[in-house]
């Protein structure tokens, strides 16, 4: 998601509801928030390989690459 919502220059998108979302900051906090202290990302539902540590935790730092703000 966060690679093709960066590769179209979306900056916003808009919900349901009509409310606007700065995806970049809302998915740094909501990465940040599950982040494990090691530094690590795991997911605790295992399907298709995601309670693998390496495996998520290099999913999580692909879509945080394109989180940086636009200058």
């Amino acid at each position: 998601m966060a690679k093709t919502l960066d590769l179209m220059g979306v900056d916003e998108i808009t919900d349901g509801d009509g409310k606007k979302h700065d995806w970049r900051a809302e998915l740094t906090a909501a990465l940040a928030k599950r982040q494990l202290k090691d530094g690590s990302w795991i997911n605790e539902q295992d399907r298709w390989m995601e309670g693998n540590p390496q495996i998520v935790t290099g999913y999580a730092l692909m879509a945080l690459s394109y989180c940086k703000p636009k200058k």
